[in-house]
């Protein structure tokens, strides 16, 4: 399973009502109605399987699907360049 995939799964976790396929990176959060306990919540899944921290101040950046993965790539990519 790819980094995508991941994300939508945690995504549709806390929206099983959701047909994932039509989940695309131009999908706002707020036309998943997600609340902000669950937007906090979902960023700690996020944090967790991915093995990144989203610092508070990026939060307010994500507002689509895209802007998730994103995110994710470049802390992914920050934590390898801290590996060498």
């Amino acid at each position: 399973m790819n980094n995508q995939e991941k994300l939508i799964n945690i995504l549709s976790s806390y929206k099983p009502e959701i047909d994932i396929n039509m989940l695309k990176s131009d999908t706002k959060l707020e036309d998943l109605n997600i609340e902000s306990l669950t937007f906090i919540e979902i960023i700690f899944d996020i944090e967790s399987e991915f093995g990144i921290e989203i610092p508070d101040d990026k939060l307010g950046d994500l507002k689509t699907i895209g802007d998730f993965f994103r995110c994710i790539e470049k802390k992914k990519e920050e934590l390898a360049l801290e590996k060498k």
